[in-house]
């Protein structure tokens, strides 16, 4: 199985609230990466930003189209799991790089530089979802503040 946990949830139809609790806070998540990277891209000019772009889309139809094959017809993803493999890990790729863009921003805009060991605190804070936001949003705010 691809997520065990929902397995207990998912019973003749019914969805539990975990499910949704799950999908809710991941699509959450995603789209505070791509707002932190959409906002900070405007006003730098790096490479990468047609990447992260398809990747952030990437991601949520990937996550979308994965909630309603595991919701629905759990037979679809039976049938087809070497497809559903390669894209499962296209995702974690697309994940990843979102992270290191949105982090290899946040050090250009403090350091002006882009060096791994600039931004590798970055990548942690925002991996480590709940405790991430404690110390990035913060430093969002002021930047939003500071924008014209």
């Amino acid at each position: 199985m691809i997520i065990p946990s929902f397995d207990n949830e998912i019973e003749n139809g019914k969805v539990g609230f975990g499910v949704w609790a799950t999908l809710f806070l991941s699509f959450i998540l995603l789209g505070w990466y791509s707002a932190i990277g959409g906002f900070l891209q405007r006003k730098h000019i790096v490479n990468g930003v047609k990447l992260f772009t398809f990747n952030s889309i990437f991601s949520f139809l990937f996550m979308m189209l994965i909630s309603i094959a595991l919701l629905t017809k759990k037979e679809l993803i039976q049938n087809n799991i070497l497809i559903i493999l390669g894209l499962s890990c296209y995702f974690l790729f697309s994940f990843f790089q979102i992270l290191t863009y949105c982090a290899k921003l946040l050090a250009i805009d403090s350091k002006n530089s882009s060096h791994f060991t600039d931004y590798v605190g970055y990548v942690f804070l925002l991996w480590l979802f709940p405790i991430g936001i404690w110390f990035i949003q913060p430093r969002m705010n002021k930047l939003l503040s500071q924008t014209p």
